[in-house]
């Protein structure tokens, strides 16, 4: 898997595990603008996930022995779904307002 789609996929997931280990000891506030920059973030690198679309499989692994190899693949298509789910996501959370 190409280092963009990793961090394209850890940085919300270690953002929300963050925020949820912490929902104790931090304000709401904060724990707003932590998922707010997580999701910006992630709203910024997507497009660059465009340039490796369509080439091929991204990661190839046999899930059951003797049925051959599967793989995830970024073509266009799920890297504009993700893009524009992200980024409504992101418009979303920025129209709530942190109290």
């Amino acid at each position: 898997m190409s280092p963009l789609a990793t961090i394209i996929i850890a940085l919300p997931l270690l953002a929300s595990a963050l925020v949820a280990m912490a929902s104790r000891y931090i304000h709401r506030s904060t724990a707003h603008r932590v998922t707010l920059a997580a999701i910006g973030l992630t709203a910024l690198l997507v497009p660059g996930l465009l340039l490796h679309s369509g080439g091929g499989s991204s990661v190839t692994i046999e899930w059951l022995p003797g049925s051959g190899p599967m793989g995830l693949t970024a073509g266009a298509s799920s890297v504009y779904a993700m893009l524009v789910t992200t980024w409504a996501g992101f418009l979303a959370l920025l129209g709530t307002a942190s109290r």
